[in-house]
């Protein structure tokens, strides 16, 4: 599988972080293709499905968050992201009994994990992690936090590596984003 890492800094980015391992059943790879990326002022980040992930990167359009619209962060992911996203995946026959998926959404200093019955969950403590690593990860950012040592990317990084230091699943080079 593998592991997504994301969190909301003290400077107010949205830094998201990925590995590079692709796996399946006994089998490693490790990808060149992201499994993370910007699109219309929103960070993404992948577990599970490439194709999903390459469907969402390619195919799906839906606006940017527009604070004009007075919609709350989850009200937006709810009516502007997921229902256009639905219908995206119905329209490529993607099955989500088959293709198990999950992925990491930020904007605006907010946090948002989707995943394959499209259940969209916000997370309270300002950091979160996906996939076969994710909860070591999230042990490392917890602990990285409570040390004062939760500066953006550098715990990311600490999240990433004790994932890839303690799960099979789990490998670099790691990538990086921040919005």
């Amino acid at each position: 599988m593998t592991v997504i890492v994301a969190l909301l800094s003290d400077d107010n980015e949205v830094v998201v972080g990925s590995d590079s391992a692709g796996i399946s059943d006994s089998e490693l790879e490790i990808r060149s293709d992201p499994k993370l990326f910007v699109k219309n002022g929103c960070i993404f980040g992948f577990c599970g499905s490439y194709r999903v992930c390459q469907l969402v990167r390619y195919h799906f359009n839906f606006p940017k968050f527009d604070i004009k619209e007075k919609l709350d962060p989850m009200e937006y992911m709810v009516t502007k992201v997921i229902v256009p996203l639905r219908a995206l995946l119905k329209e490529f026959e993607v099955d989500k009994e088959s293709e198990d998926f999950s992925f990491i959404m930020g904007f605006k200093k907010n946090l948002f994990v989707v995943s394959a019955d499209l259940q969209v969950a916000s997370q309270r403590d300002g950091f979160c992690a996906i996939g076969a690593g994710a909860q070591i990860a999230k042990g490392a950012l917890y602990v990285a936090k409570k040390a004062g040592c939760f500066s953006g990317k550098n715990a990311v990084v600490m999240g990433l590596k004790a994932a890839e230091r303690y799960s099979t699943d789990v490998r670099g080079p790691f990538v990086i984003e921040t919005i």
